[in-house]
């Protein structure tokens, strides 16, 4: 067993959101609602394959009385009964809207809906990232993600707009860290971000990559402070090519948490 597990520091969940609040996040396809937009989000992404039925509603009443105090960026997260998913589930579901909320109101990169871009364009993106001075394991990230988009490309030869959902993460073997990388670069650009914060991504992933490499590591060992630690000692030198986190190195410090602790929690199982 690798020693870096023996020293895992997980992060701790928060109690269970068991309260009753008012659900305005309301689906049109189906009516169901929610207490946040990120559970909207996500139901859109899986029951709908990401496209927003007419009629959704994303926002509270102009005219009702705000009961706390009005966040402008991150919403709350959402109770754990969204789509009747299970106890593991919702424990991803729960990393994957604390991810999402952070890209939303800390780093803006959180993009909607109607505004992703389609996964070829997310493709050209990816290879026109600067290599400069040339990374290895950012070249590595260019060139398989070419690769991965032609066999997505294969089973879907007449989509024209290609979803990715993150169920198929669990058809991916650990085995194989870059394939993993990769899926989640392209799925964090496909779904979740901005374009232009592509790049960004693909500096830290490819950082992520070399520090697995290096060490030897599994993926599930990503959950780990030692490892978030080594990747931000890998990405400091590059800061200032970043588009986004206006070089905060905190800022990217808890970016990187919150990504390695949803892949290693995602692969704990497995």
């Amino acid at each position: 067993m690798n020693s870096l597990n023996e020293n895992s520091i997980k992060i701790k969940k928060r109690p269970r959101n068991t309260t009753v609040g008012d659900r305005n996040y309301i689906c049109g396809g189906c009516q169901k609602s929610y207490k946040s937009y990120p559970a909207l989000y996500l139901h859109i992404k899986r029951k709908h394959d990401g496209v927003r039925p007419e009629d959704t509603r994303t926002s509270k009443p102009i005219s009702a009385a705000p009961k706390e105090k009005i966040h402008t960026g991150r919403p709350q997260k959402p109770s754990h009964d969204i789509d009747d998913i299970n106890q593991e589930e919702s424990c991803i579901e729960e990393l994957q809207n604390d991810l999402l909320g952070f890209l939303g109101e800390s780093v803006g990169s959180l993009a909607t809906l109607e505004a992703k871009p389609k996964l070829e364009n997310v493709i050209t993106t990816i290879n026109s990232v600067k290599n400069q001075p040339r990374e290895e394991f950012l070249e590595q990230i260019k060139q398989e993600s070419k690769v991965m988009y032609d066999e997505i490309k294969q089973k879907s030869p007449k989509d024209i707009d290609i979803n990715i959902d993150y169920e198929e993460i669990k058809a991916l073997s650990q085995e194989n860290p870059l394939k993993v990388v990769v899926w989640f670069v392209l799925w964090l650009s496909r779904y979740n971000v901005k374009s232009n914060f592509v790049a960004d991504l693909c500096i830290i992933f490819g950082k992520i990559l070399k520090v697995l490499t290096d060490k030897h590591l599994e993926i599930p060992d990503l959950d780990n402070k030692l490892v978030w630690n080594g990747v931000m000692k890998e990405v400091e030198p590059l800061i200032p090519q970043f588009v986004y986190f206006n070089k905060d190195k905190d800022l990217i410090l808890e970016f990187i948490k919150k990504v390695c602790h949803l892949i290693g929690k995602t692969f704990e199982e497995k």
